[in-house]
């Protein structure tokens, strides 16, 4: 299951949950809350921070496209290739 799955059915539930939003891989980021974590969402990453897939404490929209660039590039480098499936 993957984060969002879980965190929509934690809602369903009743049960509070951190603001998220999600991406498609192509689409322009935009936040409208800081700071932020990324993360990589996809079943072909399991372990998310042991691929480099996650940066923590984004504080403007710059670091949150830089974020992107070294997340992709961290799991291009583990061997991992992604689609427009992924977020």
């Amino acid at each position: 299951m993957l984060e969002s799955e879980i965190y929509g059915w934690l809602k369903t539930e009743g049960i509070n949950t951190p603001k998220y939003q999600l991406f498609n891989l192509a689409e322009r980021l935009d936040v409208s809350f800081y700071p932020v974590a990324l993360k990589i969402e996809s079943a072909k990453v399991v372990h998310k921070s042991d691929v480099g897939g996650v940066v923590l404490d984004i504080k403007d929209g710059e670091e949150l496209k830089t974020a992107r660039e070294t997340i992709l590039a961290n799991i291009k480098a583990h061997g991992i290739v992604l689609d427009d499936s992924d977020k």
